[in-house]
């Protein structure tokens, strides 16, 4: 007999097949994928739960590849960073992932080998810890190492830090990712409530809220939601977590977990 992951995750790749056409095997791409990110700043307009720009609540989604560039805000970080995201590949908007190398070069600019669409990750690909904050943004001036245009910025590493924390993320013409949980919590120096959302937006549309968890200071701080069935994210889809709250200043975090999934080309395709 199956056990349930196997049950759920055949499940998946049946109404991939039923709602998108192609076939799918989560076995045969072998990956999960987790994604976490936090935001200090949650109030009572929805906001994305991920450090952006200065004043920006949610990223700016390009229809282009214009993230050029990285750097940092401290002149003492010259190590190797990993940069994770997506190049659009033609005119339909699909996307394949891509993973590159730049070494910074502390408060100056530099180019990224392949300009990309979206850069979901930023990691210390190195020895030494960054002193941070890191930056990837669209082609801007720099003012000590920091994009001077806020909505320009699309992936931070916070300072003492040496990953992002975004709770968004998109996938590749061929991948989907079957979402089987997501866990949030709300920090009790602030007294509130917060609703916190997932979203997915497929391509050529908007975001659209998929499931919510409420969490409170003086209740349930921290709570998990077991997707049954798994939540499925199409290909060349992205999805976002994002909070709102009853007071100001609320800190709000959430991780999203799951299982990755290939289409299966056949010799058509």
């Amino acid at each position: 007999m199956a056990s349930s992951v196997e049950y759920y995750i055949e499940d998946a790749e049946r109404r991939v097949y039923a709602d998108y056409g192609v076939q799918a095997s989560a076995k045969t791409k072998s990956k999960t994928l987790r994604k976490f990110g936090s935001s200090e700043e949650v109030d009572s307009t929805k906001r994305t739960l991920a450090l952006l720009g200065d004043g920006i609540r949610n990223e700016n989604y390009l229809t282009d590849n214009l993230i050029t560039q990285v750097s940092a805000a401290e002149a003492t970080d010259t190590g190797p960073l990993r940069v994770e995201g997506h190049k659009i590949i033609d005119e339909a908007g699909n996307r394949i992932f891509i993973v590159q190398f730049p070494t910074l070069n502390g408060q100056n600019i530099v180019d990224l080998e392949t300009p990309v669409s979206t850069v979901t990750r930023l990691r210390n690909a190195g020895s030494a810890p960054f002193t941070g904050p890191i930056y990837a943004s669209e082609a801007d001036t720099v003012t000590n190492g920091v994009p001077d245009t806020p909505i320009k910025i699309h992936a931070v590493i916070p300072a003492g830090n040496q990953t992002t924390f975004k709770c968004a993320t998109g996938l590749a013409q061929y991948d989907f990712w079957f979402l089987t949980r997501m866990d949030v919590s709300i920090n009790k120096k602030t007294a509130a409530v917060a609703d916190a959302y997932v979203e997915i937006r497929e391509l050529g549309g908007v975001f659209i809220e998929q499931e919510r968890i409420s969490v409170s200071t003086t209740g349930s701080n921290a709570l998990s939601k077991p997707f049954d069935p798994y939540l499925i994210v199409p290909a060349n889809a992205d999805v976002r977590g994002t909070a709102t709250a009853t007071a100001s200043n609320t800190q709000v975090s959430m991780t999203l977990s799951g299982f990755l999934a290939g289409r299966i080309l056949r010799s058509t395709d």
